[in-house]
């Protein structure tokens, strides 16, 4: 077995693997009806995620246009994405970080999955946010209508949750219609095919 040294940007936080419920029990104060019915869900392997959501910044260098439907700031989330773009916007992160010789062999920049971001966002805890079961700390951690939250705020000024993940609890995801989406990245080893 040969080791490889592994040196990723320090926007990146280590997922651990492990076990969680998925979604939201029908009792929960504030529950969507699409966030149920709860399951429990495996994440059998650990993965890399940004800290933050991808700026509009990040996203004219890499791509050549901001789609977002407010004025240009390089801090703020890039918004009004499509699937299809933020999947495209990752395989060309993975390209531009290969030829920069940043990403180890077999690395991928990729979208987490839905079980993934919810396991991110929980990150290791039970309740219905990050740090408890009420909102009354929420304009601690996400920018939501009762905090100016109904625009897109720049990334990383409040609170992180216990993992180290910013933005995690509002932000412009929170009033975007699907599928347009802030992108969050992850950077994990493939699986083998068998």
């Amino acid at each position: 077995m040969s080791w490889q040294y592994i040196s990723l940007p320090d926007q990146l936080t280590w997922i651990p693997p492990g076990r969680f419920q998925m979604g939201s029990p029908e009792d929960e104060p504030g529950r969507f009806m699409d966030e149920g019915p709860t399951l429990k869900a495996v994440v059998p392997y650990g993965f890399w995620m940004d800290r933050y959501e991808v700026t509009q910044k990040n996203y004219l260098n890499l791509m050549g246009e901001n789609p977002s439907n407010t004025e240009f700031s390089p801090d703020m989330p890039v918004n009004r994405v499509t699937w299809h773009e933020a999947v495209e916007y990752c395989m060309r992160m993975t390209d531009s970080k290969r030829a920069a010789g940043l990403l180890p062999k077999g690395y991928v920049y990729r979208l987490p999955t839905e079980a993934e971001w919810e396991y991110a966002c929980r990150a290791g805890t039970i309740g219905a946010y990050s740090y408890g079961d009420y909102a009354d700390k929420l304009s601690e951690y996400g920018w939501w209508a009762g905090n100016g939250g109904d625009q897109p705020e720049p990334v990383g000024k409040l609170k992180p949750n216990p993992w180290g993940l910013y933005d995690m609890h509002g932000t412009c995801l929170s009033g975007a219609p699907m599928p347009m989406w802030p992108i969050p990245t992850a950077v994990r080893f493939p699986t083998q095919a068998r």
